[in-house]
Order: C-alpha cells, then sequence, then structure tokens
C-alpha cells in the first residue's frame, strides 16, 4: 500500500522523561542535608526505589504524592554499619560506598541478579591502602554482599580519567558531607538559621583571588542559590547577605586600597562582614534588632575563621597548582 506523507510544523507540548542518573544525584543531595526537599517529575523505578532505600538506613525519610517527592534529610542518630540494600543498582552502590565511610564508618551493601560481578576495583584500590576493611560474601538468601568498614581518611584521591562519574560523585559527596560535618559542629547552639561559619568561604577567596572579582561574586550567588535549594529560603537570604557583604569589603580593599593587605587581614575582615552581613539580614528577616544580640559572639568567630581561612587556603595552593589550577594572584 503506497502511503504520501507531507511535510507540516509541529505543535504541541512534549515532556521528556526525567533523567535517571540526576535523580539519583539530587535525591542524595537531598536526603544527606536538614529539612524537607521536594523533587518534581520524579519518576519511580528499581533505581531509585534501591536509592531511596540507601537514604532510608540513613535516616532519611519518604512521602510520594504523584509525581512529586518530598524527603526529610538524615534524621536522628545514624546506625554503626548499616545494612543497604542496593537491588541491581550500580549507580547505588557507587555513589553510597564513600557516603557510607564518611557518615557511618562503612556498611553492609546487599547485592541482586549480576551487580555482585560489577567492577568496583576503582574504590577498592583507593580505600584499602588506607586502612578500609574491604571484602566480599554472600548472605542468608544467596545474594552477594559487600562489607566495607573503617573511615574516610584525608588525602589525594586520584582517579583514572577513564571511569564512570559516579566514583567522582561518591567522592565528591563524601567531601561535602565531610565539610558540613565540620562546619555543624563548630556552629554554637542558640545560633539563627543559616548562620554558620563559613568554610565555602574559601572557594570564593581563592575566586577573588586568583580569578577574578566576576567570577568570585558568580561564586558568592551559586553558592547562596545552593542554600537555598538545599536549606530553605532564610538560610539562603543569610548566605546571600554575608557572603555579598564579605566579597564587596574584601574586593575592596584586595584592588583599591592603597597598599594590598596580607591574606589574613583580608580573610579576617571577609569573616566579619560576612557574620554582620548575616546579622543584618537577620534583622530584616525578624524585623527587629534581636538578632544583633548576637554581634559579639558573631565577631569573635569571624576573626578565628577568618584566620582559619587565611592558614587553609595557602595550605591548599601547593596542591591546586599540581591540579593544574591557577596560582599566581590577580
Amino acid at each position: 500500500m503506497k502511503k504520501t506523507f507531507f511535510p507540516a510544523h509541529l505543535i504541541g507540548t512534549v515532556s521528556a522523561p526525567a533523567s535517571k542518573s540526576e535523580a539519583h544525584r539530587r535525591m542524595i543531595c537531598a536526603g544527606l542535608t536538614q529539612g524537607e526537599t521536594m523533587l518534581t517529575g520524579f519518576m519511580d523505578s528499581a533505581d531509585m526505589a534501591a536509592t531511596m532505600r540507601c537514604l532510608g538506613a540513613l535516616g532519611s525519610t519518604f512521602n510520594r504524592d504523584g509525581d512529586t517527592l518530598t524527603i526529610s534529610g538524615m534524621q536522628g542518630k545514624i546506625a554503626k554499619m548499616p545494612v543497604m540494600d542496593c537491588g541491581e543498582s550500580g549507580s547505588t552502590l557507587r555513589f553510597f560506598v564513600p557516603i557510607a565511610l564518611t557518615v557511618a564508618g562503612g556498611t553492609v551493601f546487599r547485592m541482586h541478579g549480576r551487580l555482585g560481578s560489577r567492577p568496583m576495583d576503582v574504590y577498592r584500590d583507593l580505600f584499602v591502602p588506607r586502612g578500609v576493611r574491604w571484602y566480599m560474601g554472600v548472605g542468608a538468601d544467596g545474594a552477594a554482599e559487600l562489607t566495607v568498614r573503617g573511615k574516610m581518611e584525608p588525602g589525594d584521591y586520584v582517579l583514572p580519567g577513564d571511569v564512570s562519574s559516579q566514583f567522582v560523585s561518591g567522592l565528591l559527596f563524601a567531601l561535602a558531607m565531610a565539610l558540613s560535618f565540620v562546619e555543624g559542629t563548630l556552629v554554637l547552639p542558640g545560633l539563627l538559621p543559616g548562620m554558620k561559619l563559613g568554610l565555602a568561604n574559601i572557594v570564593v577567596m581563592y575566586a577573588l583571588f586568583f580569578m577574578g572579582p566576576k567570577q568570585a561574586l558568580v561564586l558568592d550567588l551559586l553558592k547562596a542559590l545552593f542554600v537555598f535549594l538545599v536549606s530553605g529560603w532564610t538560610a539562603g537570604f543569610l548566605s546571600l547577605c554575608g557572603g555579598l557583604l564579605s566579597l564587596l569589603v574584601m574586593w575592596l580593599l584586595y584592588y583599591h586600597a592603597p597598599v594590598r593587605p596580607t591574606w589574613y587581614i583580608l580573610s579576617v575582615c571577609g569573616a566579619l562582614f560576612h557574620n554582620i552581613g548575616q546579622l543584618l539580614g537577620a534583622s530584616v528577616i525578624l524585623s527587629s534588632a534581636v538578632s544583633l544580640y548576637y554581634a559579639p559572639v558573631m565577631l569573635v568567630l569571624g576573626l578565628v575563621m577568618g584566620a582559619l581561612t587565611s592558614i587553609t587556603l595557602r595550605a591548599l595552593l601547593p596542591a591546586l597548582g599540581r591540579l593544574g589550577y591557577n596560582i599566581k594572584e590577580k
């Protein structure tokens, strides 16, 4: 039978299916933070269910309403060596090995189907020399089990350039959790939501000194946007207030002062005005000056953390240079 087709303009709306790779990462970011996060356009699958089970083992909870998934981040104390059922999801397994070592001291991963035969040499070769115990076994029901026990040690973790990005993402999740843990343990009780010590400002300082003010401003805005997405508008607004005021002061001192100050002075001034910006932002939110009662404590913290930030950035420069990053000041 002969058919003739005539070209014409297409009109309509097509909904693209959600990216499973991106959904994994968004779910993990939401599950590892505090508070609630809503993901829209969520499509259920066996791999998504595996990631939800692993997050659930760390204390996250989920509520599904149509294609909207509400995730409540880790709550309560995390059990040591929790059991995580990865089903047949290789993505889930690769993401969670570094996470489990960072937050739980290891875990037992249950694997079904052919997952037990998937290569994990990349992680084994990274972690075993650093003291992590790594062994494969078989559970009572015949399912393969991978047990990792130990903790992530500080240092350089070098991966081959041809491995899956899932290994890289797993390490980045672990790094984010480590920084969040350090910063979270140093926050004084009673501070307003979103007021933290600002370890992430190391990145903004590097951009200002070595990349230029435009790049530093972009990073500052992106940092505030990320805080808004994972912690809510209050934390995002306070991050924006502190970050912009801090960057403005450091930019004026670094690029326009008659004599360029030392890194220590720049860092301390940046930290002090970061905290001042947060206090002013909190006053706007509360419609009162009650937050200014925190000023003495926040100013002292600014002095201490400003010095620490300067020392940390200077200590990181040799490693950044070896990685090919610019370490010549503007």
